[in-house]
């Protein structure tokens, strides 16, 4: 990692930054030396023999990574980044490449591997070549937490994340980034909460747009969803009550607010058939879920169709994978294994723990009475044995 060496590299891809590179040398400054190889970037990225191009930005990466002064690190990892990802003198993909290889140098001082992976995320989306970073995207929801980033920062790269996954068309993934970014507003002031609006409104738009695909979202308890009720924004408050209705509410409610306001889910570009479709589904699966059984004369009632067509409602529900079970037509019930809510809070998940602490109490029971253990024989066993001494 001596600058001799790197000096050497950068002399042999371009020759013309022998002057600059050699005055850096003999002042012995790192800083100067980064600054005389970024100044020919697209040189070097033009070079004729692209491994020797390379190895100067591999050779620069290593030292950078071992600065050990703050600003100078951040400086040279922030510029280099920026460099490679404004140059001209290759392909997006080879200029991603080298970002690729200096953010896996990087550790996260000053905020240095954040911005070369904000800047990767941004190249990748602008030149459309984001299926390199299939593995970057699929992490990037857990890394606000594992790399400590303020809400600030944790914002700048979910959206730009969001973005990206938006662009590639990854539904699911982009909801659930939007979802997390608007997370990072619990507990903020109203005025805060105007800078997520945007995001508010995109997030409930594609909630509606896809309800079953969002299935356990906490999207319509977050504080900046519930702001979009007292926007001033045209059609937000009308928005936020119909994600509400698709979050929390039933067939009737559906119905009422279509018959009062056709326009939101028209701006939405979802058809009212569509919409009720849905809505029926969602709603089976709420009935469904904590329950072992439901009769097919209360599945009628519950998303509104005449009796004879329960079964079908229920078959669909099964085929969204919202409901697992089957059908028992003799005895005119539905025996549910699992359903899925329509969203999965705190309540939630304190009363999954509580049945988990309920099952694992009853396996460790079975398993001491498997092995003839005092708790094996129970209360009865116990007050036995008392009534056999006593006798």
């Amino acid at each position: 990692l001596s600058p001799d060496r790197l000096v050497a590299r950068l002399i042999s891809a371009v020759p013309e930054a022998k002057e600059t590179a050699l005055a850096a040398q003999a002042e012995k400054s790192w800083p100067r030396l980064v600054a005389a190889i970024l100044a020919h970037t697209d040189a070097i990225l033009a070079a004729e023999d692209t491994d020797e191009g390379d190895a100067v930005f591999l050779h620069l990466f290593a030292a950078i990574g071992r600065f050990t002064d703050d600003a100078d690190f951040k400086t040279a990892a922030v510029s280099t980044t920026d460099a490679l990802a404004g140059a001209t003198g290759a392909p997006a993909s080879r200029r991603m490449r080298l970002i690729v290889r200096l953010y896996n140098t990087l550790s996260n001082r000053c905020g240095a591997k954040l911005h070369s992976l904000l800047r990767l995320l941004k190249l990748a989306r602008e030149s459309k070549q984001l299926g390199r970073l299939a593995v970057f995207l699929r992490d990037i929801e857990g890394l606000p937490a594992r790399w400590g980033l303020s809400p600030e920062d944790s914002r700048l790269l979910l959206l730009e994340a969001a973005l990206a996954t938006d662009a590639a068309q990854n539904a699911d993934l982009a909801q659930s980034l939007r979802t997390a970014y608007l997370r990072t507003f619990q507990g903020c002031e109203p005025a805060a909460l105007v800078e997520a609006e945007p995001v508010a409104i995109k997030a409930a738009t594609a909630y509606i747009r896809t309800p079953v695909v969002s299935q356990r979202s906490d999207l319509t308890s977050l504080d900046a969803v519930k702001a979009l009720a007292g926007s001033s924004t045209p059609g937000a408050a009308s928005l936020c009550r119909l994600l509400v209705i698709f979050g929390e509410g039933s067939v009737a409610d559906l119905a009422a607010f279509q018959a009062s306001d056709a326009d939101t889910l028209a701006r939405v570009g979802v058809s009212a058939e569509d919409a009720m479709a849905v809505m029926r589904i969602l709603t089976l699966a709420s009935a469904a879920a904590g329950a072992s059984s439901l009769a097919l004369e209360d599945v009628a009632k519950a998303v509104d169709v005449a009796p004879e067509d329960a079964e079908r409602w229920v078959v669909m529900a099964i085929e969204r994978g919202l409901i697992e079970g089957r059908i028992d037509q003799a005895a005119g019930r539905v025996l549910i294994v699992r359903a899925t809510p329509r969203s999965f809070q705190e309540a939630d998940w304190r009363g999954l723990s509580a049945r988990l602490g309920a099952w694992r109490g009853e396996v460790e029971h079975l398993v001491a009475a498997i092995k003839g253990g005092p708790a094996g024989r129970g209360a009865g066993g116990a007050r036995a044995a008392a009534a056999a001494g006593s006798a």
